[in-house]
Protein backbone atom coordinates (compact mmCIF):
# COMPACT_ATOMS: atom_id res chain seq x y z
CA UNK A 1 0.00 0.00 0.00
CA UNK A 2 1.02 3.72 -1.12
CA UNK A 3 1.26 6.14 1.61
CA UNK A 4 -1.18 7.94 -0.96
CA UNK A 5 -3.88 5.14 -0.23
CA UNK A 6 -2.80 5.02 3.77
CA UNK A 7 -3.82 8.78 4.06
CA UNK A 8 -6.84 7.88 1.71
CA UNK A 9 -7.92 4.89 4.12
CA UNK A 10 -7.44 7.14 7.04
CA UNK A 11 -9.61 10.05 5.52
CA UNK A 12 -12.80 7.72 5.08
CA UNK A 13 -12.23 6.12 8.28
CA UNK A 14 -12.53 9.77 10.18
CA UNK A 15 -15.29 10.54 7.65
CA UNK A 16 -17.08 7.05 8.91
CA UNK A 17 -16.48 8.28 12.55
CA UNK A 18 -18.17 11.35 12.26
CA UNK A 19 -20.93 10.71 9.57
CA UNK A 20 -21.92 8.08 12.44
CA UNK A 21 -21.40 10.27 15.25
CA UNK A 22 -23.67 12.81 13.62
CA UNK A 23 -25.72 10.59 11.81
CA UNK A 24 -24.89 12.57 8.71
CA UNK A 25 -25.69 10.65 5.34
CA UNK A 26 -24.17 11.33 1.84
CA UNK A 27 -25.93 10.98 -1.48
CA UNK A 28 -24.56 11.68 -5.24
CA UNK A 29 -26.45 14.57 -7.85
CA UNK A 30 -26.35 13.20 -11.51
CA UNK A 31 -23.67 15.58 -11.97
CA UNK A 32 -21.26 13.77 -9.23
CA UNK A 33 -21.55 16.82 -6.21
CA UNK A 34 -21.67 14.88 -2.97
CA UNK A 35 -24.20 16.64 -0.57
CA UNK A 36 -24.85 15.71 3.22
CA UNK A 37 -27.27 16.07 5.48
CA UNK A 38 -28.34 14.79 9.20
CA UNK A 39 -30.38 11.62 9.52
CA UNK A 40 -33.67 11.35 6.63
CA UNK A 41 -34.02 13.16 3.55
CA UNK A 42 -37.20 15.18 4.22
CA UNK A 43 -38.66 18.47 3.68
CA UNK A 44 -36.85 21.14 6.10
CA UNK A 45 -33.84 18.80 6.22
CA UNK A 46 -30.71 21.03 5.87
CA UNK A 47 -28.73 20.17 3.00
CA UNK A 48 -25.27 20.62 2.79
CA UNK A 49 -22.80 20.73 -0.98
CA UNK A 50 -19.16 18.88 0.29
CA UNK A 51 -16.44 20.32 -2.66
CA UNK A 52 -13.47 18.51 -3.93
CA UNK A 53 -11.42 19.90 -0.84
CA UNK A 54 -13.84 18.63 1.44
CA UNK A 55 -15.24 22.28 2.14
CA UNK A 56 -18.92 22.25 3.55
CA UNK A 57 -21.78 24.79 2.37
CA UNK A 58 -24.79 25.09 2.32
CA UNK A 59 -26.67 23.61 -1.27
CA UNK A 60 -27.79 26.63 -3.67
CA UNK A 61 -31.06 27.38 -4.11
CA UNK A 62 -32.72 25.37 -6.96
CA UNK A 63 -34.07 21.86 -7.84
CA UNK A 64 -30.97 19.22 -7.80
CA UNK A 65 -31.66 15.68 -8.98
CA UNK A 66 -29.75 12.41 -6.99
CA UNK A 67 -28.29 9.96 -8.68
CA UNK A 68 -31.19 7.45 -7.95
CA UNK A 69 -33.71 10.23 -9.59
CA UNK A 70 -34.96 11.81 -6.60
CA UNK A 71 -35.59 15.36 -6.98
CA UNK A 72 -34.84 17.51 -4.13
CA UNK A 73 -35.84 21.43 -4.02
CA UNK A 74 -33.16 23.88 -2.18
CA UNK A 75 -34.26 27.13 -0.52
CA UNK A 76 -31.77 28.74 1.84
CA UNK A 77 -29.94 25.44 2.55
CA UNK A 78 -33.49 23.83 3.48
CA UNK A 79 -35.15 21.00 1.58
CA UNK A 80 -38.67 22.59 0.67
CA UNK A 81 -39.84 19.76 -1.94
CA UNK A 82 -39.13 16.23 -2.56
CA UNK A 83 -40.30 13.61 -5.39
CA UNK A 84 -38.77 10.21 -5.48
CA UNK A 85 -38.40 8.83 -8.90
CA UNK A 86 -41.84 7.52 -9.14
CA UNK A 87 -43.20 10.98 -9.36
CA UNK A 88 -44.99 11.08 -6.16
CA UNK A 89 -44.22 13.65 -3.50
CA UNK A 90 -42.43 12.09 -0.13
CA UNK A 91 -44.23 15.04 1.44
CA UNK A 92 -46.37 18.03 1.23
CA UNK A 93 -44.48 21.37 -0.47
CA UNK A 94 -43.75 23.11 2.85
CA UNK A 95 -42.79 26.56 2.59
CA UNK A 96 -39.88 27.69 4.72
CA UNK A 97 -40.31 30.70 7.03
CA UNK A 98 -37.50 31.06 8.58
CA UNK A 99 -37.65 33.68 11.77
CA UNK A 100 -34.52 36.02 12.10
CA UNK A 101 -31.33 35.22 14.10
CA UNK A 102 -32.03 31.46 12.61
CA UNK A 103 -31.50 32.30 8.84
CA UNK A 104 -29.21 29.87 6.86
CA UNK A 105 -25.84 31.94 6.89
CA UNK A 106 -23.80 31.53 3.48
CA UNK A 107 -19.58 31.34 4.34
CA UNK A 108 -18.82 34.36 2.59
CA UNK A 109 -21.04 36.78 4.94
CA UNK A 110 -19.44 34.70 7.93
CA UNK A 111 -15.74 35.29 6.55
CA UNK A 112 -17.00 39.32 5.64
CA UNK A 113 -17.85 39.33 9.58
CA UNK A 114 -15.04 38.00 10.67
CA UNK A 115 -12.93 40.60 8.31
CA UNK A 116 -14.64 43.30 9.90
CA UNK A 117 -14.69 42.22 13.36
CA UNK A 118 -10.98 41.70 13.08
CA UNK A 119 -10.86 45.10 11.37
CA UNK A 120 -12.75 47.03 14.05
CA UNK A 121 -10.27 45.17 16.60
CA UNK A 122 -7.01 46.46 15.24
CA UNK A 123 -8.47 49.89 14.98
CA UNK A 124 -9.75 49.75 18.71
CA UNK A 125 -6.15 48.31 19.39
CA UNK A 126 -4.11 51.01 17.52
CA UNK A 127 -6.33 53.49 19.18
CA UNK A 128 -5.45 52.36 22.46
CA UNK A 129 -1.98 52.40 21.74
CA UNK A 130 -1.96 55.81 20.40
CA UNK A 131 -3.51 56.92 23.30
CA UNK A 132 -0.86 54.80 25.53
CA UNK A 133 2.00 56.28 23.63
CA UNK A 134 0.50 59.61 24.06
CA UNK A 135 0.76 59.18 27.76
CA UNK A 136 4.53 57.52 27.65
CA UNK A 137 6.03 60.53 25.12
CA UNK A 138 4.13 63.12 27.78
CA UNK A 139 5.91 61.06 31.07
CA UNK A 140 9.54 60.96 28.97
CA UNK A 141 9.15 64.88 28.35
CA UNK A 142 8.67 65.65 31.79
CA UNK A 143 12.02 63.55 32.57
CA UNK A 144 13.75 65.43 30.40
CA UNK A 145 12.79 68.50 31.96
CA UNK A 146 13.58 67.55 35.22
CA UNK A 147 17.38 66.20 33.57
CA UNK A 148 17.69 69.73 31.94
CA UNK A 149 16.95 71.53 35.51
CA UNK A 150 18.99 69.12 37.40
CA UNK A 151 21.59 70.10 34.84
CA UNK A 152 21.53 73.90 35.06
CA UNK A 153 22.01 73.32 39.06
CA UNK A 154 25.55 74.78 40.06
CA UNK A 155 27.91 72.12 41.19
CA UNK A 156 30.74 72.94 43.65
CA UNK A 157 33.98 72.34 42.41
CA UNK A 158 35.93 68.98 43.03
CA UNK A 159 39.34 68.99 44.68
CA UNK A 160 41.34 66.31 42.14
CA UNK A 161 42.59 63.81 43.82
CA UNK A 162 46.44 63.14 44.05
CA UNK A 163 46.81 60.09 41.92
CA UNK A 164 50.25 58.73 42.68
CA UNK A 165 49.52 55.58 40.03
CA UNK A 166 50.06 58.81 37.27
CA UNK A 167 53.53 59.16 37.37
CA UNK A 168 54.13 54.38 37.46
CA UNK A 169 52.11 54.19 34.71
CA UNK A 170 54.43 56.88 32.93
CA UNK A 171 57.40 54.98 33.89
CA UNK A 172 55.61 51.52 32.92
CA UNK A 173 55.04 53.27 29.23
CA UNK A 174 58.82 54.68 28.90
CA UNK A 175 60.18 50.82 30.46
CA UNK A 176 57.71 48.89 27.87
CA UNK A 177 58.98 51.67 24.52
CA UNK A 178 62.37 50.85 26.02
CA UNK A 179 62.51 46.74 25.93
CA UNK A 180 60.61 47.23 22.62
CA UNK A 181 63.60 49.33 21.54
CA UNK A 182 65.89 46.64 22.55
CA UNK A 183 64.45 43.79 21.06
CA UNK A 184 64.54 45.35 18.03
CA UNK A 185 67.93 46.12 18.21
CA UNK A 186 68.45 42.76 19.06
CA UNK A 187 66.45 41.33 16.14
CA UNK A 188 68.07 43.48 13.84
CA UNK A 189 71.61 42.12 14.05
CA UNK A 190 70.19 38.61 14.31
CA UNK A 191 69.18 39.26 10.72
CA UNK A 192 72.38 41.39 9.45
Amino acid sequence: MSLTEDIKGVIERIKLKLNAEHNFMEAKLKDGTIVQYEGELNVGTKLNVIDAGGQVSAAPDGTHELEDGTMVTVAGGFVTDLKTPEGTEAEAPVEVNVEAGCEPVKMEDVEAAIQTALANINKDEVASLKTELAAQSALIKDMFAVIEKLAEEPTAPADKPKNSFSKSVQNDKATAIERMSAAAQKFSQRNK
